[in-house]
């Protein structure tokens, strides 16, 4: 499983001059309802810089971008049930500093080189920070990725800032010193649509339940599989519809039934909770693509990762 994601430039005002770095952390808060799976065992996590922007009016399945550079890793056990004290700093009105211990819900911290934090520090403030779109030109994402073998899917809220904490929240924050006064500079991650992201997820059904079953008609004549990402879909074809170009159609629905197989881990594994249908159609190329309605883009779009 991995993530692409875009980075914003913050609010705040950029740190002026020489700055030492002191460390770089990726922030990411869990999506407790989202982890699909077991979490269990410990998952090694890469961060990369990508060469690519993501286009915010595509919804991504199958798509992949350039990936850069490795700039950060780190292998942890997810501990979703606890809490942790963050050391954040803070200078006093008499310039000198203070850590204060701040007790915050788990989340993902990934350690990343610093050398990363001086180029994102290094942009110029008054032309690149101050436009998003050249910001991103010159940092054009992060890809996450687990390469580790889980037995389940890690989620994450990188959509919005729900943590209420100034001191943790999806995003990068460098840690520096400047004349011995120590503070820190968060790029936020989060947002809908000012941060476009997507999940890209691989399967193998070798040996699985589903195997016999895929590309197969005469067996999901009776079961049918779907599972997100690049998971497996189902094509269902609709017979006898050329006299219903004359009607007008008030609603329609397809009915279906969740079957569990005796080795299901419904509280592992649950049954998705949403499906998306959508219809296939030619485009000004000619080729055949997949037509998602518009209320379903947007309803994608607004969910976390």
């Amino acid at each position: 499983a991995s993530v692409y994601t875009e980075v914003g430039p913050s609010a705040d005002d950029i740190p002026q001059g020489t700055v030492i770095i002191d460390s770089v952390v990726l922030e990411l808060p869990y999506y407790r309802a989202g982890i699909y799976g077991s979490v269990e065992n410990p998952m090694d996590i890469r961060v990369y810089k990508t060469e690519e922007r993501i286009q915010d009016s595509i919804i991504y399945n199958t798509e992949t971008k350039l990936v850069g550079d490795e700039i950060g890793a780190v292998t942890v056990t997810p501990i979703l049930t606890d809490s942790f004290d963050v050391y954040f700093p803070i200078n006093t009105p008499t310039d000198s500093m203070i850590n204060v211990k701040t007790r915050v819900p788990t989340h993902l911290r990934i350690p990343l080189e610093n050398s990363f934090g001086e180029e994102i520090l290094s942009f110029d403030p008054d032309t690149i920070y101050g436009d998003p779109d050249l910001f991103k030109e010159q940092l054009k994402g992060l890809f996450l990725e687990s390469i580790s073998e889980d037995q389940g899917v890690l989620a994450l809220e990188l959509l919005r800032n729900n943590t209420n904490s100034p001191y943790y929240f999806p995003s990068i924050r460098v840690y520096y010193n400047d004349d011995s006064l120590h503070n820190s500079y968060a790029f936020p991650i989060y947002g809908e649509f000012t941060n476009p992201k997507f999940s890209n997820l691989e399967y193998d059904y070798t040996n699985s339940i589903v195997e016999e079953y895929v590309d197969n008609p005469e067996n999901s004549a009776q079961y049918s599989f779907v599972q997100g990402g690049q998971g497996i879909t189902t094509k269902i074809t609709i017979p006898h519809t050329e006299g219903f170009s004359d009607i007008s159609i008030l609603k329609a629905e397809l009915e279906l039934t969740v079957y569990y197989f005796g080795e299901d881990n419904a509280t592992d594994y649950p049954p998705v909770e949403g499906i998306v249908l959508s219809r296939e159609s030619l485009n000004d190329n000619g080729d055949t693509i997949k037509v998602i309605i518009e209320d379903a883009f947007y309803a994608l779009q607004t969910q976390n990762l």
